[in-house]
This record gives structure tokens, C-alpha cells and sequence, in this order.
């Protein structure tokens, strides 16, 4: 990996706007070390969320940018606040990073991301032919020095926060709504069982994450 710093795109800075001003540069310093020399252009794209800040990565080839998800790695990183509801957009991401870069993300988070005083989650999806056929979210909790990892297969379950599971958020190969009532509190109830349980030190991370791409089922099954 060289020192050169990945170019940033003109449209990253102007998205930043809704991410506290000193956590700005914690991101972009981050997330350019993550992918020197990675031919990488940094980029950020409203995700619809007034305090919402999606970042992707778009891969050069010859010089143009790529385009598609045909059997490439997919990411969305975003910020939030602890009260905000956020929700992913997976399907919609043209952008893809390799695996290397990938695990230089993890890095980076695991030694900086308590300094941010932010809540972190990331999505990794596999496509083939831009359809996700497989994801992994996970969330990092600062407060707690924590990695949560959810599996999912086409849906998976969220929470508007980690303390209020009244709503719910469920996204399927249809799409995305929002879940009420005793059902969706069940659901998500469950589901915090299951994603409290394995929860680990952010030192396993890597190693875990690369077994769980690959087999999901290790999350529950040991």
C-alpha cells in the first residue's frame, strides 16, 4: 500500500454538511488512509435523511469510473444520531471496494471511532449481476467499545434506537417499511436477543467478519 491519498470527488465535501463539523475530518482522513493507493475516489450521496451520511467507494478503471455491481463487494458506511432513524440502500450503491481496503476500514474504525463519540454501522453485500444475494450488517457502539453483527439473508430487522424497539424496520428484496405494534416489537425483541449475544470484541472483528461473509450461520451457530 502507497502514501498516495485517494482523490476525493467534488461532491463528497457538499454532503458533509449534516455530519458534526469535528467529525468531518475524522471521516474523510480515515476513509483516505483506508483506500490509498487503492485508486478509489471517495464519495458520499444523500440517503434521503436529513442527518444521514452515506459513503461509498467508486473504483476506477482506465482512468473512468466503474459502474455496476457485477460480482463485486458493496459497502455503505453511515453516521448517525443515536435518535435518528436511518434506513440502508444497498440496492441502490454503485460502488464497489475490495477486500483489502476493506479490512484497512476496519482498522481504522476499531483504533478511532470511540474518539468520534458517533454510532457506525456498515453493510457488506455480495452481487452478482447487481441483485444482493447475501448481507451482513454490523454496527459499531462506541459507548460500549463493542462490535454487533446482524446477519440477513433478503431482510433484516433494525431499530429506530438501541433502547426504543416500538418501531421496526424490515427491508426485503421488495423494498423497505416500517413495522408497529406488538408483531414488530416481538420481532425486533428476538432479533436483540440474538444480535446481544454475539456480540464480541472489536479485536475479533476481522477474522469474523471474513468467516461471516462467507457463512452467515457461524453468527449463531458458534
Amino acid at each position: 500500500m502507497t502514501s498516495t491519498t485517494a482523490p476525493i470527488a467534488p461532491a463528497a465535501t457538499a454532503q458533509f454538511r449534516h455530519v458534526p463539523k469535528y467529525a468531518r475530518g475524522f471521516i474523510r482522513d480515515e476513509l483516505n488512509h483506508a483506500v490509498s493507493g487503492q485508486h478509489f475516489h471517495l464519495i458520499s450521496f444523500p440517503g434521503g435523511w436529513q442527518d444521514e451520511l452515506f459513503v461509498g467507494f467508486q473504483k476506477e478503471h482506465a482512468g473512468r469510473p466503474s459502474s455496476g455491481l457485477d460480482r463485486n463487494t458493496a459497502i455503505a458506511l453511515r453516521t448517525r444520531r443515536r435518535d435518528a432513524f436511518t434506513r440502508p440502500a444497498m440496492r441502490n450503491l454503485d460502488y464497489v471496494l475490495g477486500e483489502h481496503a476493506l479490512v484497512q476500514l476496519f482498522s481504522a474504525f476499531d483504533r478511532r471511532v470511540a474518539e468520534a463519540q458517533l454510532d457506525w454501522m456498515l453493510t457488506v453485500a455480495r452481487h452478482e449481476d447487481g441483485v444482493s444475494d447475501d448481507r451482513l450488517t454490523l454496527r459499531l457502539l462506541p459507548r460500549d467499545n463493542k462490535l454487533v453483527y446482524i446477519p440477513s439473508d433478503f431482510c433484516q430487522v433494525q431499530f429506530d434506537s438501541w433502547w426504543r424497539r416500538d418501531y421496526v424496520y424490515v427491508e426485503d428484496a421488495t423494498g423497505g417499511r416500517r413495522v408497529r405494534g406488538r408483531r414488530g416489537r416481538q420481532r425486533a425483541q428476538d432479533h436483540w436477543t440474538a444480535v446481544r449475544d454475539a456480540s464480541l470484541d472489536p479485536k475479533q472483528t476481522i477474522d469474523r467478519l471474513l468467516q461471516w461473509r462467507n457463512n452467515p450461520d457461524l453468527l449463531l451457530n458458534g
